[in-house]
């Protein structure tokens, strides 16, 4: 009866442990496609702020601003 007892136990830790890992792996999978998605949202941006900067005749400086345009007033 004790055997039973012990032997049911240990494999609830089994499979606890076993639900445990697959768990961290689907986090961590997760986590990984969002990390992806990030890298590939900064690298596109960075596409389009280098097209932006060539057909602006580089305007924009390096602290990405534009700079400021002074008004000429003819007298």
């Amino acid at each position: 009866m004790i055997t039973t007892r012990w032997r049911n136990l240990f494999k609830l830790i089994s499979m606890s442990k076993k639900l445990h890992t697959l768990l961290t792996l689907v986090v961590q999978n997760l986590l990984g496609y969002k990390i992806i998605v990030m890298h590939n949202l900064m690298t596109k941006f960075q596409k389009i702020l280098e097209n932006s900067k060539q057909y602006a005749g580089n305007q924009v400086n390096e602290k990405r601003k534009v700079p400021q345009f002074e008004a000429l007033f003819m007298s």
